[in-house]
């Protein structure tokens, strides 16, 4: 998303959220589903010693963002701090700013969006709620991204989706290994069902994790030695790593190991072979700019 003058711009669906009017209605008219703050997110209402010093008994001036609504009642999307302010001081009307119509992801972004560079920005745990409620809407890693980059740090962003993918995978395959054990399907076909009803689940990884490990040995420690030795030599964080590990855990047996890892280890070699001739050439190129210099000096001295 791209801040602008005007709102802030969406990447998820390419259009301009702002507040489109503002209007006076009753306190009560409006309802909190989600919050983007950790702590206002964990709690019916924001705790009192976070709103104190900064809106209790003074004056709040700036609208609470909020749902275009049909029937009067408004869902919030931003402000909640300022809006158990309010509440706090027995403010019967508040002043609301009504948003252009958007997604349910769209609303969570801005809303986390909005409240960076303000005097108390978002800490990365609500970095860490905002990216697992935009998961929980379908975006993938990349939309995420995309969506929340323009106002929060690449680092920081890139590790909360991270934890927030590892810790939804880990729930994900929790709840999986119980449907499992209560399914009537045929082992065969019970894990691929399974594991297709979560994100980010494998078949194969949920099939393991339900039978446990073969007796006299540890599983996979072929694969487990693959990954070390390629993360050694590559970047870990590449997309090539990566998708070769994906396919190496999809058709890798220990009983017959498949030529995915050997394909790999092949073209890692011819990878490395060409950086050293690329190091050479450009090694030759400044031996020679320094015996000229050399040449050049010692002429000069003659």
């Amino acid at each position: 998303m791209k801040a602008t003058a005007a709102g802030i711009f969406s990447s998820i669906t390419g259009t301009l959220i702002k507040v489109e009017k503002q209007v006076w209605v009753p306190i009560d008219h409006v309802v909190w589903n989600w919050d983007t703050r950790v702590v206002a997110g964990d709690a019916d209402e924001p705790r009192e010693d976070y709103i104190s010093g900064l809106y209790v008994d003074k004056k709040v001036t700036d609208p609470i963002e909020v749902k275009p609504s049909t029937t009067g009642i408004y869902d919030g999307v931003e402000g909640r701090t300022r809006y158990a302010a309010l509440e706090h001081n027995g403010v019967k009307k508040i002043l609301v700013g009504i948003l252009t119509p958007a997604t349910e992801a769209e609303f969570k972004a801005y809303s986390y969006l909005v409240n960076c560079g303000i005097k108390k920005p978002p800490v990365f745990e609500d970095l860490k709620l905002t990216v697992t409620m935009l998961m929980e809407e379908g975006l993938s890693d990349r939309e995420v991204f995309d969506a929340l980059v323009a106002r929060e740090s690449s680092g920081r962003l890139k590790k909360a989706i991270d934890q927030s993918r590892s810790n939804r995978n880990k729930q994900n395959y929790a709840k999986a290994r119980k449907e499992c054990a209560n399914s009537p399907l045929p082992p065969a076909e019970r894990y691929k069902v399974i594991a297709g009803k979560y994100p980010g689940l494998k078949a194969k990884t949920l099939q393991r994790l339900c039978e446990g490990n073969t007796p006299g040995g540890k599983r996979n420690t072929y694969l487990n030695e693959v990954k070390k030795d390629l993360g050694k030599v590559h970047n870990r964080h590449s997309m090539w790593l990566r998708g070769r590990i994906l396919q190496i855990e999809e058709r890798h047996s220990e009983d017959t190991p498949t030529d995915q890892a050997l394909e790999a280890y092949d073209h890692l070699i011819a990878q490395q072979r060409s950086y050293a001739k690329m190091l050479e050439k450009a090694r030759a190129r400044l031996e020679m700019r320094v015996n000229s210099g050399k040449a050049k000096a010692f002429a000069a001295g003659a």
